[in-house]
């Protein structure tokens, strides 16, 4: 076995495979990551493994990733909704969310970037629909609905 062994499994890339529009299905938390971005602020990188799909580009086995640009509206909201849909929550049940998930998600979340291959989240089962949606400046953004993953 070479140096590089593997290489030509490799993807080219710079950027994550991320979900298109209108994809369905069950994704396994492989990473969670917190970087600083190129432009010069900070976000928070899920990575995935996919379970199941409704979409040909993104087959069961594949790798996708979940990007959160924390300077962005919205960021912190889509974030908890992701740890809350984690821990078993769905997005209706806000009181449940604020008391049991709210408290220690700060903390949580930097244990798991410190730790971004083995922590809380990894080989959590998470479900999630994605639709298109128009930013403020008129561009497609891809927007995530995270739910428990069904037993």
């Amino acid at each position: 076995m070479g140096l590089f062994a593997g290489i030509e499994k490799a993807q080219i890339s710079q950027r994550g495979k991320y979900l298109p529009a209108n994809f369905v299905g069950t994704l396994a938390v492989k990473r969670t990551l917190h970087r600083d971005t190129l432009k010069g602020g900070k976000a928070f990188i899920v990575e995935f493994e996919v379970i199941t799909s409704n979409i040909e580009t993104n087959p069961v086995g594949s790798d996708v990733s979940w990007y959160q640009a924390l300077d962005k509206l919205g960021a912190e909201s889509a974030i908890k909704l992701f740890a809350a849909a984690c821990a078993g929550y769905h997005r209706s049940q806000q009181q449940e969310i604020e008391t049991e998930v709210a408290p220690g998600l700060d903390e949580m979340l930097t244990d798991c970037c410190q730790s971004p291959d083995d922590n809380a989240l990894t080989g959590t089962l998470v479900d999630v629909k994605t639709w298109l949606k128009k930013t403020q400046k008129g561009l497609d953004f891809t927007q995530h609905d995270w739910s428990p993953a069904k037993a």
